[in-house]
Formats: structure tokens, sequence, C-alpha cells
């Protein structure tokens, strides 16, 4: 899928440098789908880099405060802000946890263009923790919803969602989403009970809202 996605964005480009050498004026319209192209191309190539460094290394405990603030960085939210209701929590993912922060982040910022907020919160749920990433945007088709978490599909690289669920399914974390249409999306990630703990910093009565309902302890 991936060597089909790249074949067909050269085409579009080679057309498109094409037309830009016989249409004068037109030119610079030309040369802005020449530059969206190259974009996806290098986006496809990335992500494909990323699919293939999944499992690498060994999973290793992660803050999740600074892990999607750190995501958070390299993406341009423009007017919308971001809210980080979650402190001295870890858990334990594949050391591609922050692209799947990133990954759902530029989701919103692509495919909601009405969302002004994304929050992050977690929550326990019997014995697993759930994270839940959400906005205030125009949300998911039910039709979609299984569907965004599929190879190819969508309309960027069609890696993105995709690729969380392989980084997530590592140390047994999955990822759904089940928000409300034309009310936002929200992405929920479960983290089984021996994939999460409190950071040393803090107990579970400084840690406000969030109680623990396992707590791993390392060697």
């Amino acid at each position: 899928i991936t060597r089909h996605d790249l074949i067909n964005q050269l085409s579009a480009l080679h057309h498109s440098i094409e037309l830009a050498d016989v249409c004068g004026d037109k030119r610079s319209d030309f040369r802005r789908k020449q530059i969206s192209a190259i974009q996806r191309i290098r986006q496809q190539v990335l992500s494909t880099r990323d699919y293939q460094d999944r499992g690498k290394n060994i999973p290793c405990w992660q803050d999740v405060r600074t892990t999607a603030k750190n995501a958070a960085k390299g993406l341009d939210l423009g007017s919308i802000r971001l809210d980080l209701a979650i402190d001295g929590v870890e858990v334990y993912a594949d050391s591609l946890l922050p692209k799947v922060f990133y990954n759902i982040l530029d989701n919103t910022i692509r495919h909601s263009e009405t969302a002004g907020r994304i929050s992050i919160s977690c929550h326990p749920a019997k014995d697993t923790l759930v994270i839940v990433i959400e906005d205030n945007g125009c949300g998911i088709a039910p039709a979609e919803k299984r569907r965004i978490f599929q190879k190819g599909y969508g309309r960027n690289t069609g890696f993105g969602l995709f690729l969380c669920t392989e980084i997530l399914q590592m140390t047994g974390i999955t990822i759904s989403e089940n928000g409300t249409p034309r009310r936002g999306a929200r992405f929920e990630m479960v983290v089984p009970g021996q994939a999460f703990r409190y950071s040393a910093e803090e107990t579970p009565a400084e840690s406000g809202p969030y109680h623990p309902v396992s707590q791993v302890q390392t060697s």
C-alpha cells in the first residue's frame, strides 16, 4: 500500500511540473501542488520508518504528561488549546509512544477545523487505566470509527492511527474511538494493570482524581 501511495504522489508531482512549464501565469498554483505532494511523500516515508522501528527497542516506563507535551511541541496547534489534566502517571510502552500522541493530535489538527480544545486525562477502570484524548471538533462518523485504525485508510498517509495500534499493542494497550459525531472525537487507550504505575514523586493521595488499582514494582 505504501509503495502504491508513493507512486501516486510522484505521478501527481510529475504531472504538475509538466503543467507548470506550459501554463505561464498559473505556475504558482501548480507549485503549491508540487510542494504539497512532496510533503505527503515525506510523511509517507517517515511513517514506513516508524512502522519498521516498532518493537525495535525494549519497552520502557514513560511519563504520560511529559510524553504528550513533547509530542505537541512538534505540531502547530494554532488556536487550539491543549489541556494536560494528567500528572504523575507512567505507562510501560514501546519507545515510539510519543508518536502515538503526535499522530492523534495531528489527526485533530488535520481533520477537525472546528476544534478549539484538546484535552488529555486519565481515570481508573477496574484493573486498568484509561487514557483519554478528546477534542471539541466535528467528531468521527459511526461508520468510520473502526476503519480509521485500518492500514491505508485516510486522506493523509493512511498509516497514522494504524501505527498507533501497532505501537500500543506491543505492551497490551488497546485504543478505540468513541466520541459523539458533531461534538468531538474521543480516543481511549486502555492500559492493563501491569503496564501503568504512579511515579515515585507522587503518592495516590497527591495525584488528584487518579487512584491506581495496581502498583507495579520495578527491579
